[in-house]
């Protein structure tokens, strides 16, 4: 998303094994993080800018509000670790940033940090130009509950072009610690129609992420993390006259997102197979600096759920979890293809439940349950277990 993923702009790099460009499967880096897939990784440290401050911020601890589109300015730099490099704002236009790396690496981004690159260069991958299209919903200003959904359209010199599906949701705020400091962030959880999943953490002192976690199709678990940052407005060193957070709660979001299921402009079953992660490569975090867990806190805003007459799917009886939203049934009845097929130990015996609600101005999303269970205790048995339902854990008994 922005700047990099295909998705945002601190840029990635990713390790030797992707330099494996298969087939179609290297047009579907989208160019997650400015430094995505593109950059050359040759497991050596990458030079390092003497700008860039080496100290720590600690944002006050508290709940955050909602957190508005980030603005960037020429000399902005972020640098990230696994391996290290850093990445600058060399021009800014209208709501088009470009950014350089140390590393070799350019990139032409929108504002958002969350959206896909719109084009970058490597010398070892060429030119890879993504347009995003059918795009609904939105994130910003970040708030939980926020979601948005599109398809990325891929083209690469010399290969074919690809598209696929991405469904994005702030689900929640965290107290976030990396190399660069402490940070309150949102959450930010994406899933690909291929199935690479992607957590962001993007901490609104810095105007961009601060740690990105990646698991890829072939279910491989990557991590990249802020080491040191210097804007117009913070270094890695301070945050000047750093405001308090607000004193609003901050919402957990109430689904994870699933891939959206193939639709005509979604790629075909063979674009899809093992395609090259656009994410960043696994992260050394030093032992002092835990990998952040999500604040658990009440849900902003109840949802009104329809009628138990309502719900489609089997007409079962007993106790059910949900496992993720959808916006639409057709979506929840792939939604549950997919995870039965991942989780067959788990979820084989059970039958899936669909309940439409109406959520207050975000239109009706369908909730997926698995059941029956004999009881709600052991409904909640299977929290936990299943990656997608995040920190979740909604038991429901069905009469």
């Amino acid at each position: 998303m922005g700047h990099s993923s295909e998705v945002q702009r601190a840029g990635d790099a990713r390790p030797s094994r992707w330099r494996r460009w298969r087939g179609a499967g290297a047009a579907v880096c989208l160019g997650l993080t400015l430094g995505a897939c593109e950059m050359a990784a040759d497991g050596g440290a990458g030079t390092e800018s003497g700008a860039v401050a080496s100290g720590t911020i600690v944002d006050p601890p508290g709940a955050i509000g909602p957190a508005p589109l980030p603005s960037y300015a020429v000399g902005d730099q972020y640098v990230f670790d696994n391996p290290r490099e850093t990445w600058t704002v060399s021009a800014v236009a209208d709501d088009r940033v470009t950014w350089t790396s140390d590393r070799g690496g350019r990139r032409v981004t929108p504002r958002d940090p969350l959206m896909p690159s719109l084009s970058s260069t490597a010398a070892d991958v060429g030119t890879i130009t993504r347009t995003v299209k059918e795009q609904t919903g939105a994130l910003w200003p970040l708030a939980v509950g926020n979601e948005a959904s599109f398809v990325v359209h891929v083209a690469m010199e010399g290969r074919a072009p690809q598209a696929l599906a991405w469904n994005c949701r702030v689900v929640g705020t965290s107290r976030t610690a990396v190399p660069a400091g402490t940070f309150n962030t949102h959450k930010v959880a994406c899933a690909r129609s291929d199935g690479l999943r992607l957590n962001t953490y993007h901490a609104p002192t810095v105007g961009y992420f601060v740690r990105r976690e990646v698991t890829t199709p072939d279910q491989e678990e990557q991590a990249r993390s802020l080491v040191a940052v210097r804007t117009a407005a913070v270094t890695a060193a301070r945050v000047p006259e750093a405001p308090p957070p607000e004193a609003a709660p901050a919402g957990q979001a109430d689904a994870q997102p699933l891939p959206p299921p193939a639709t005509g402009d979604s790629p075909a079953p063979a674009a899809a197979r093992r395609p090259p992660a656009a994410v960043p490569p696994p992260a050394a975090v030093p032992a002092a600096t835990p990998a952040p867990q999500p604040t658990a806190t009440p849900a902003p805003a109840p949802a009104r759920a329809a009628a138990p007459a309502a719900a489609t799917g089997t007409g079962w009886t007993g106790a059910g979890v949900r496992l993720a939203s959808f916006r639409s049934a057709e979506g929840a009845r792939q939604g549950w293809t997919n995870l039965k097929g991942a989780y067959p130990g788990l979820l084989g015996p059970l039958a899936p439940r669909v309940v439409p609600v109406d959520l207050a101005g975000k239109g009706t999303y369908h909730r997926l349950y698995a059941g029956p269970f004999p009881s709600a205790q052991e409904a909640r048995g299977l929290c936990g277990q299943i990656r997608e339902m995040g920190s979740v854990c909604d038991v429901r008994t069905f009469n």
